[in-house]
């Protein structure tokens, strides 16, 4: 069924059909599509024009989104997300990995909107470095913390590479690059060959490429 057609069904249902229906639709709705896509807020508040509803969104700065990552580094590090504490209540714990994403979103809208990209490829490393953390050592519930963020480690790599070229020298870019692949974790899908070959790709000149080889042998 197409929207037009939904829509011109549903003005012909009483007020108490049309609760019912939006109370089942509610209840197939996975607990994580709710979160993902704001359905409580849409539902408490509904916006017909999602242009409006962009538009009016707060995009906040790289420091704001920073104090953000930091904690939830060290929530993450000392294990805050996984056994009992003072710090992440326990309603919480579950959701890190949409902290996360949320995170990684606010990070490339800041990047958008003409904040620095050595800030925004800094916080998109700490973000990077704990999850690589987290694929060796127990830090979430989660068996592979990229997998439950809904993102390859290499496409995170990847994200985060393409910020710091923007934002370095080629020789700073080479050594910051080949520190990341070889000093963090990989999850179980990931191989070193394969955030190379992706450093490699940003590596534009014969002369990089030559110098990039040579340093990671």
């Amino acid at each position: 069924m197409k929207i037009a057609e939904l829509r011109t069904i549903v003005k012909g249902h009483q007020k108490k059909d049309l609760e019912f229906l939006v109370a089942e639709f509610y209840k197939l709705i996975p607990k994580n599509k709710k979160e993902d896509n704001q359905i409580d807020e849409l539902i408490t508040k509904p916006v017909k024009d999602k242009k409006v509803s962009q538009a009016n969104k707060v995009i906040r700065t790289i420091e704001e989104i920073s104090g953000e990552v930091k904690l939830f580094h060290n929530n993450a590090i000392n294990q805050n997300y996984l056994f009992p504490n003072s710090d992440v209540p326990k309603k919480d714990r579950s959701k890190w990995r949409f902290l996360v994403k949320k995170l990684v979103k606010e990070i490339n809208l800041a990047a958008q909107n003409g904040n620095s990209r050595r800030r925004c490829a800094e916080e998109l490393q700490v973000l990077y470095e704990t999850l690589c953390y987290a694929c060796a050592y127990e830090t979430f519930t989660a068996y592979d913390p990229f997998e439950s963020v809904g993102i390859s480690q290499i496409e995170f790599f990847d994200q985060m590479i393409k910020y710091h070229r923007d934002s370095m020298d080629y020789k700073e870019f080479i050594d910051k690059g080949i520190k990341l692949i070889f000093n963090n974790e990989l999850n179980r899908y990931t191989l070193y060959s394969g955030l190379m070959e992706t450093f490699i790709n940003y590596c534009q000149t014969p002369n990089m490429k030559e110098v990039a080889i040579d340093r990671s042998n």
